[in-house]
C-alpha cells in the first residue's frame, strides 16, 4: 500500500505510507475536490487544521501500523 485516503465534504486528503514511499513522495496532499477537480493545488500546507480532522479519521479506520506492506 502506498496511500490512504479520505473524501470528507469538499476535501480530499492523500495521506502517504510512509514505509513504502521515497522521501520525494511522503508529502501530504490536501484537494478541494470541488474548486479543483483534477486535483492540480495542493491546499495541506496552508490548511493544517482541515488537515487534522479526516487525519485522525483515517488514523481509526486504517492505522499507520495497519496499513502493512
Amino acid at each position: 500500500m502506498k496511500y490512504r485516503w479520505v473524501i470528507d465534504g469538499n476535501w480530499k486528503l492523500i495521506l502517504p505510507h510512509l514505509p513504502n514511499m521515497n522521501l520525494n513522495q511522503r508529502e501530504v496532499e490536501l484537494f478541494d475536490i470541488v474548486a479543483d477537480p483534477y486535483e492540480t493545488k495542493n491546499r495541506a500546507s496552508e490548511n493544517l487544521a482541515i488537515v487534522k480532522e479526516p487525519t485522525s479519521q483515517v488514523d481509526m479506520w486504517w492505522p499507520e501500523s495497519a496499513a502493512r506492506n
